[in-house]
């Protein structure tokens, strides 16, 4: 595929019980944004769309911020 940066997709079935208490994995999947399509477990992809969304929220508010 070319012109495209990122041309292989990767796709990792993990068991659950692996992001139970691992907090510098979480931290990891999230530090991707959006360019990592979750889909398990429910909480860790909600978890990502409120970041998400937070992180929109604030480039919003920054971008309106009044410069003195």
């Amino acid at each position: 595929m070319p012109g495209q940066s990122h041309p292989y997709r990767v796709e990792v079935a993990l068991p659950p019980w692996v992001l139970d208490g691992v907090t510098a994995l979480r931290r990891w999947l999230l530090s991707y944004g959006g360019a990592l399509w979750l889909e398990g477990p429910r909480a860790l992809v909600e978890e990502q769309r409120q970041r998400r969304q937070r992180n929109w929220f604030d480039q919003i508010r920054r971008s309106f911020k009044v410069r003195s």
